[in-house]
């Protein structure tokens, strides 16, 4: 099966609160972040669908990841977010599809 990535997940997207140190990794929610290998995972506060249009969902915010650890790993960014996208779909499809505009 071949998972289709949207464009904010590709590996030149720059999310807005993403600082020079560290990479967005994905939208997630309390489940999913706890669900998260990386040690310097963090939080931040806006959403932004495929297109990078910022969206709003209760209880979902971007995830951020150090560069460093990233580096370290044995995975590429892209990697890590289809294998995230995998492992996680059962569990969150429902809030997956509950994207709304505020």
């Amino acid at each position: 099966m071949s998972i289709q990535t949207p464009h904010i997940y590709k590996e030149g997207y720059v999310h807005p609160e993403e600082t020079e140190h560290e990479r967005f990794f994905t939208n997630t929610n309390d489940v999913g972040f706890h669900r998260l290998p990386w040690q310097s995972k963090r939080r931040g506060q806006r959403t932004f669908d495929g297109k990078g249009r910022e969206f709003f969902v209760d209880n979902w915010f971007p995830v951020f990841i150090s560069r460093d650890e990233l580096q370290e790993s044995s995975i590429s960014l892209l990697d890590a977010r289809r294998a995230f996208v995998s492992m996680t779909d059962s569990f969150m499809k429902p809030g997956v599809h509950a994207f709304q505009k505020k």
